[in-house]
């Protein structure tokens, strides 16, 4: 009967530490993609929703790699808020973080069904990835297999296609909350910690951290790759961040850490732990090789592919098509005039994707080295090109709501939809060149046009990154005017930055801004917004190149004229929200 109640009374303490737990450590099981929730939420999925609100702020760490090592690819690949993400980590729009290096990235968590998450997008890069390698390598196990496989069940991994990615975040239950727990911090265990060091470097009791997972602190093992919740009493700072030595990528099974390390049992463990590393190290090892050798062969086999005539090579990317040039011309029926858009732009369906073929008259290696360099979701995308009797063709995909010029030059369009195109496009530009704007060289000098060449590149032929970002100040103006970069008046050619300039610094200017704004934008709001890009576009087309805005400077002004927006008054369109 004793031996019954003690059985009893441990089955019972194990029952209500598990009830009192915010949620339960998942353990290697995060890393099998094969399992399913049909029976019930289960923390490998994602962490449940068990917390005494459906929504908070949350916290995750991320650890810095190339390209996610700055304030805008890192925001990117999360959907957090780059000026808070540069807030919180005590740093500028424009620092590149050190391999390696613990960024905190706040994320609003929610309630979705039976689960906590924190919402974000991933472009497939190629075929070569999986939901393991995403939410394993990529995120760093902040996302799971299982989750993104559940998300995603209908896209599948094209290249190319949007995935939906739910990041491991949750909200204190009351208990916590009672407790003076405020947040709670999802934190990627690494092969060197330990509860007790992850407990002391972000101010958290083990006991806390031990209830806030399910973890039994007297008898507990914690694997890399696999993630903990931290208790917070206040937000986490960066003074509290590390960076770590380099580590080997997530492969299954994962070796276990154990959390509490007893002197006598120091040997037994490190035995258990080294033997395991050291096979998979050898493994690793072996696999890089081979992978590095196959892709200098595949390398070799694209180089021969790609010698032109006139000695021009083309470094085309392994994800771009080769196509078949009797594909092109079945395409547009032998370049039929009804197929064409432009002086030299045909569009096409080639296996069952509407594409734009555009023919080129010189070498297209400079324009395939930009578009390959700036890669975004939001910008139309190279799909791959052709060289036939000397002549190049690049397919791109197709645009079927057309081009921002269309765009600007459609005088029936409503205002909603003008303005809304103008910001969202704008942003997207900004981040784009931010992420250009640290290279030592500027593409515009070989593509762009008169209307965007800086004064230092016509006066003296000079090429500095800060050409771009007086082209992207024409570029705003011409969002703002409604007119293109060069006008005609008077039968002769203007430089619509020249020209705005010359306003700006009369006696005037206030009272020659209402001429100026493209009348679409009138009305008190949209001419406030309209100021405000205005005075962004002039800094950016100072005389003095040293003298303009960075563009970490151009997405933070950007990202406070759209918060000034959704903060007004004034009713926006439905399709605004």
């Amino acid at each position: 009967m004793d031996q019954f109640r003690f059985g009893f009374f441990i089955l019972l303490c194990a029952f209500m530490h598990k009830f009192h737990a915010q949620q339960s450590y998942s353990g290697n099981s995060i890393l099998n993609c094969s399992e399913n929730d049909e029976t019930g939420p289960s923390s490998a999925f994602l962490y449940t929703c068990n917390g005494e609100k459906p929504s908070c702020q949350a916290f995750l760490i991320f650890k810095s790699y190339p390209p996610y090592e700055s304030i805008s690819t890192i925001s990117n690949l999360t959907s957090a808020d780059p000026l808070e993400l540069a807030h919180i980590n005590n740093i500028s729009l424009s620092t590149i973080f050190p391999a390696n290096k613990e960024v905190i990235v706040p994320v609003n968590c929610s309630c979705s069904g039976q689960y906590y998450q924190a919402n974000t997008s991933y472009i497939i890069p190629n075929k070569q990835v999986d939901y393991f390698s995403i939410a394993n390598n990529t995120y760093q196990g902040l996302s799971t297999c299982k989750s993104l496989n559940k998300e995603n069940s209908d896209s599948g991994l094209q290249v190319g296609s949007v995935l939906q990615v739910p990041l491991r975040c949750a909200c204190p239950t009351r208990n916590q909350t009672l407790n003076g727990t405020k947040f709670l911090m999802t934190y990627v265990v690494d092969w060197e910690d330990t509860i007790h060091d992850i407990s002391k470097r972000f101010n958290a009791s083990m006991e806390s951290v031990g209830d806030a997972n399910g973890i039994d602190l007297d008898d507990a093992l914690i694997f890399p790759f696999t993630t903990v919740l931290v208790p917070l009493s206040t937000k986490p700072s960066s003074s509290q961040t590390i960076i770590h030595f380099q580590q080997p990528p997530a492969s299954s099974p994962t070796t276990p850490i154990d959390v509490i390390k007893p002197s006598r049992k120091k040997f037994t463990v490190w035995l258990a732990i080294g033997v395991p590393l050291l096979a998979l190290f050898l493994l690793l090892l072996l696999m890089f090789l081979h992978h590095k050798k196959t892709r200098e062969a595949a390398r070799k086999d694209k180089r021969k592919k790609w010698e032109l005539p006139n000695d021009v090579l083309v470094s085309i990317d392994q994800n771009l098509k080769v196509y078949d040039f009797k594909d092109l011309e079945a395409a547009t029926e032998n370049f039929s005039n009804k197929y064409k858009m432009g002086a030299s732009v045909y569009r096409g369906v080639i296996k069952g994707e509407l594409l734009a073929i555009k023919q080129m008259s010189k070498a297209v290696d400079k324009e395939v080295s930009l578009l390959q360099r700036i890669n975004h979701f939001n910008l139309i995308s190279l799909r791959g090109a052709c060289e036939h009797s000397g002549v190049f063709y690049l397919v791109y995909e197709f645009m079927e709501n057309g081009s921002l010029k269309e765009w600007l030059q459609n005088k029936s369009c409503q205002k909603f939809q003008h303005m809304c195109i103008k910001i969202f496009v704008v942003t997207t530009l900004a981040r784009s060149a931010e992420r250009e704007d640290s290279r030592k060289s500027s593409m515009w000098s070989s593509l762009g046009t008169k209307g965007y060449k800086a004064p230092e590149y016509i006066e003296y032929g000079l090429v500095t990154p800060e050409m771009d970002i007086y082209a992207f100040g024409v570029l705003l103006l011409e969002l703002i005017t409604g007119k293109p970069a060069i006008f005609m008046q008077d039968e002769k050619e203007v430089l619509l930055s020249e020209r705005i300039l010359t306003i700006m610094k009369g006696e005037n200017a206030d009272a020659e801004i209402d001429r100026i704004i493209d009348p679409n934008l009138k009305g008190h709001l949209w001419m406030k917004l309209a100021c405000q890009m205005l005075k962004l576009s002039i800094d950016c087309l100072a005389e003095e190149p040293e003298s303009r805005l960075s563009m970490a400077e151009v997405v933070s002004y950007l990202l406070r004229i759209q918060l000034d927006a959704q903060r007004s008054e004034e009713p926006f369109p439905s399709e605004w929200r």
